[in-house]
């Protein structure tokens, strides 16, 4: 049997092809293909939540689907039960199943748990297909940022941006197919570009029937409407406004209840085009991520000139608030103050109120909110372009000297977006690295587990292994643990030596006041219970 995975990417009309597949599910089968239900009925959520890394099993707890808040071993093991049942259960006419989830994008990161999944598949299926759409990162964190603030963050769109560079995996696709390709094969990796002018009949439904199946293209339902669609600015900052005064909380559910009212008033009456990246931000982004982008156009389309094309400095349209702004926020007020037993206090609203204005002031005075300081240089705003550049290059491996990069950047251009938020950021992890120089720095190398225990013994220890690494002080820029593959040999006079049998599996530099301390830290950690040895050494500079 084969499988067509679609992973994505996120902001890629995936909740659209969802939606649409679950409308033709019966259409589907009749031609031989099944849409996964076990795993979610239109979202397939539930498969890379199944193959997460225990240590971040808990980030699902934020999607509605989880609010239950399932224990991973309960949850791992209903899972497994359902979705064997639906593979038993599908007739022989059934060729091909269809899964599909943007969470295979945003949350299946590491190499293991893309290796979790292979394993999975690789019990099911003879065939694996990975599908995904990429669309320009720019846009794609534009569109992002309204997903995000309906998903609870309280960013301001300005430090939002911020994220997109080739250091998250999240934006860099070279990176992202990387990881996939070489668990399935380059060859099964399919990919193609999230524009109109790309997609067959300029259709978003038809080029993913096409994918699927050729012959299936017209011959299903798409009388669909717009399926997570943005906010405009407003919008966007009332979202805000209510993230910041009405937080996440999976154990209130009455506050996650109220929050949603609210947002439903929100979603209904400013649905739009959001908040916009300036031109000048959006070049920097796209020459980011050329080398990248290039490497992906080289792999998948060496017919074209570039993956994206370059961006185009249009009329950036002002912001601006509509006039009927105050009668959607007296409506918010009306939600929030519904509860005649415990109606709002002045405290309470003040709160919400200073929040509400706080969010509508970064949307409309953002020029003047990135217009501060600096004195004048000799440099262009193209060399303040490139020194940020540096800094963002610079900041995993000595973040010193990015902070040093910024400083002369923001003074050359002020006008750069973000770039007093990112200056700040770096700040702020100086002091708080400043606060670690009385420690020393040491290694902790992990040995082979020997001991023969149960898959459900071991599973819990390595539970607890994880909870106890997370705790561990590394520094900025550093995993917490890093696994070593199986080495490939010894160097030796006579060449190389084969090494049959390695020994040392993984590592973590990380942080103590003494060897002591380093030796207590290594002697608590549940790794030992699994049959294991930890050696720990202080790291001395040359």
């Amino acid at each position: 049997m084969r499988a067509i995975v679609h992973i994505g990417t996120e902001k890629t009309g995936t909740s659209s092809i969802q939606h649409f597949l679950r409308t033709n599910r019966k259409v589907l089968q009749g031609h031989g293909y099944h849409f996964l239900q076990s795993a979610g009925e239109t979202n397939n959520w539930a498969l890379p939540a199944y193959c997460t890394e225990q240590s971040r099993f808990g980030e699902f707890h934020h999607f509605k689907e989880m609010e239950s808040g399932l224990p991973s071993e309960t949850f791992k093991r209903d899972f497994m039960i359902n979705f064997e049942k639906e593979m038993r259960s599908l007739g022989k006419h059934i060729h091909t199943v269809i899964i599909s989830s943007e969470h295979f994008h945003s949350r299946l990161r590491s190499e293991q748990e893309v290796d979790n999944f292979r394993k999975l598949m690789a019990n099911f299926f003879q065939e694996t297909d990975i599908f995904c759409y990429l669309r320009e990162q720019a846009e794609t964190c534009t569109s992002w940022y309204s997903t995000s603030m309906k998903s609870g963050n309280t960013y301001s769109f300005f430090d939002f941006v911020r994220r997109c560079r080739p250091e998250s995996y999240y934006f860099n696709y070279a990176k992202v197919l990387k990881n996939w390709e070489q668990h399935f094969g380059l060859n099964a990796v399919k990919v193609a570009l999230f524009a109109r002018e790309e997609l067959l009949n300029g259709d978003l439904l038809d080029d993913f029937t096409s994918r699927i199946d050729l012959q299936l293209v017209g011959k299903l339902t798409k009388s669909m409407h717009n399926v997570n669609e943005s906010l405009r600015p407003m919008g966007q900052a009332l979202c805000r406004a209510l993230n910041m005064t009405l937080p996440l909380s999976d154990r209130n559910q009455s506050v996650n209840e109220l929050r949603d009212r609210c947002k439903e008033i929100i979603i209904h009456r400013m649905t739009g085009k959001g908040q916009e990246i300036e031109f000048a931000t959006r070049q920097v982004i796209y020459e980011n991520f050329r080398e990248s982008n290039e490497e992906l156009r080289i792999k998948y389309f060496p017919e074209r000139d570039f993956l994206f094309p370059p961006p185009v400095d249009t009329a950036e349209e002002k912001i601006v608030m509509e006039r009927d702004f105050h009668i959607l926020v007296s409506d918010i007020f009306g939600a929030l103050d519904s509860d005649a037993v415990r109606p709002m206090t002045s405290d309470q609203y003040t709160r919400y109120w200073t929040a509400i204005t706080r969010c509508v002031r970064d949307v409309i005075d953002v020029p003047d909110a990135i217009r501060q300081g600096g004195v004048e240089v000799v440099l262009t705003a193209e060399d303040a372009h490139a020194l940020r550049h540096a800094a963002y290059r610079a900041e995993w491996e000595a973040l010193p000297d990015a902070e040093r990069l910024l400083t002369i950047a923001r003074s050359v251009s002020p006008k750069l977006a973000g770039i007093n938020a990112q200056l700040q950021d770096y700040r702020d992890r100086l002091q708080a690295e400043e606060a670690t120089t009385d420690k020393q720095r040491y290694i902790m190398t992990y040995h082979g587990e020997k001991d023969p225990l149960s898959a459900g013994v071991l599973e819990e220890i390595h539970g607890r292994f994880a909870e106890w690494a997370m705790e561990l002080d590394v520094p900025s820029g550093f995993h917490r643990v890093i696994p070593l593959g199986d080495p490939a040999g010894r160097a030796v006079k006579s060449g190389m030596e084969i090494i049959a049998d390695p020994y040392l599996k993984a590592f973590t530099l990380f942080r103590a006041r003494s060897y002591d301390e380093a030796k207590a830290i290594a002697g608590c950690s549940p790794y030992i219970e699994a049959g294991g040895h930890i050696e720990v050494y202080r790291l001395e500079d040359l």
